[in-house]
């Protein structure tokens, strides 16, 4: 995933909307880093984000770790990173990939993310 122009990119390219009851794992590659444009290289994170911080009203994910990566399908939004995240979706809709960064305009390079998708339970 490479930085965009708004926080969250088109949706996952060549798959169709999410049914309802999905399961859905992504993971993020540990190895691959978003420098996020602050002086001196002090904001370089992969997609876990910088730790044990909480996002502000500037942030467009508040209550979430700042520039980390976000999961959204419609409404739903999960918090992704390094390890496996597993969620069940709660409604139909595109799986979009978004940064939680107040400023995407000076971002460079981008993280390497694996998705697994589950419909065995979906209607």
């Amino acid at each position: 995933m490479q930085p965009a122009a708004s926080e969250c990119g088109q949706p996952v390219p060549s798959w169709p909307p999410l049914r309802a009851n999905t399961m859905v794992t992504v993971r993020a590659d540990p190895t691959h880093w978003i420098d996020f444009g602050c002086p001196f290289r002090g904001c370089v994170y992969n997609a876990d984000g910088e730790p044990n911080s909480t996002a502000s009203g500037n942030f467009p994910f508040h209550g979430y770790r700042k520039y980390s990566l976000i999961l959204r399908v419609g409404t739903q939004i999960e918090e992704g990173g390094t390890t496996n995240r597993s969620f069940r979706v709660r409604q139909s809709g595109p799986l979009e990939f978004c940064v939680n960064d107040d400023l995407l305009s000076d971002n460079t390079s981008g993280w390497g993310i694996y998705i697994l998708v589950d419909e065995s339970n979906a209607p």
